[in-house]
């Protein structure tokens, strides 16, 4: 095999890691948004915010991790696409 062939395959493998990555985050943060929308019809209490706001946090973060993965997704696709 040549040196492109190998380069080829290697970012077939990074893509396809990535891909799996991105629908793993994207089960992620179904499950957390709908676990706060459900600790929404908690009767009000302290426990009930705080839950809350531990949710919203993981959203954030997740939802970072998941734009940080599409960004290098679309990266990988389009710009090393053009360097072979």
């Amino acid at each position: 095999m040549d040196n492109d062939a190998i380069k080829i395959e290697e970012l077939k493998l990074i893509i396809k890691n990535l891909l799996s990555l991105r629908q793993n985050l994207i089960n992620i943060l179904i499950v957390l948004i709908s676990g706060v929308i459900g600790v929404c019809f908690m009767p009000n209490n302290i426990l009930k915010f705080v839950l809350i706001g531990i949710g919203l946090l993981y959203i954030a973060i997740f939802g970072k991790n998941l734009h940080q993965t599409e960004e290098k997704i679309n990266n990988y696709l389009f710009e090393k696409r053009r360097e072979l």
